[in-house]
């Protein structure tokens, strides 16, 4: 009899095996597809974090750019830019006006006064004593209405042999301020 329990011992211990076999496939399955499933999960953690990251760098530039606005409206009102067309309108009629006269001429200062109706201009103007003439009433006789407040003209480099030199190669400087009248201010 012994020997017949053996026998169905056999059976059952390899029905016994093949079923952990197939329980151990089974289990090894699932680890596999878990750490498939978790490095998903670990990189959807990841997108999410830059996601939050990229929302508070947003929303920080919305606090910024509000936080400045009336800084940046100053900054438009007294910058010469692309949106203020009749001031670089201005200055681009006065530099073609004054270009074939052999004046070297900078502005210094351009402000809207919104309030006044008229436009501030401080500028340079470097060349002979009659250039600068030239200069001045060019713009007097202009169509526009300009108030001239400070005009100084003054030789450069005086030294003592700038009495030999002829006025006609004399260098002159003026320094001018004057409001031009009657200004639109179509962005104020």
């Amino acid at each position: 009899m012994k020997l017949n329990q053996s026998i169905s011992l056999r059976p059952s211990l390899l029905a016994m095996l093949g079923f952990n076999v197939f329980g151990l496939a089974i289990l090894i399955g699932l680890i596999w597809l878990g750490q498939k499933e978790w490095g998903r999960i670990g990189g959807l953690a990841t997108e999410i974090t830059i996601g939050e990251e990229k929302a508070r760098y947003f929303q920080r530039l919305v606090e910024i750019s509000t936080a400045t606005a009336a800084g940046r409206a100053t900054l438009a009102n007294n910058f010469i830019t692309d949106d203020r067309p009749e001031i670089a309108g201005f200055l681009d009629q006065l530099e073609s006006v004054l270009g074939g006269s052999g004046v070297v001429f900078s502005v210094r200062v351009v402000e809207p006064n919104a309030a006044g109706g008229y436009l501030d201009l401080q500028f340079d103007a470097t060349g002979s004593f009659a250039q600068l003439h030239q200069l001045i009433t060019v713009i007097e006789t202009w169509p526009l209405e300009i108030v001239f407040d400070e005009m100084l003209l003054s030789t450069e480099g005086v030294s003592a042999t700038a009495s030999t030199s002829t006025p006609a190669t004399r260098r002159w400087r003026g320094s001018f301020k004057a409001k031009l009248l009657g200004f639109e201010f179509p962005n104020v």
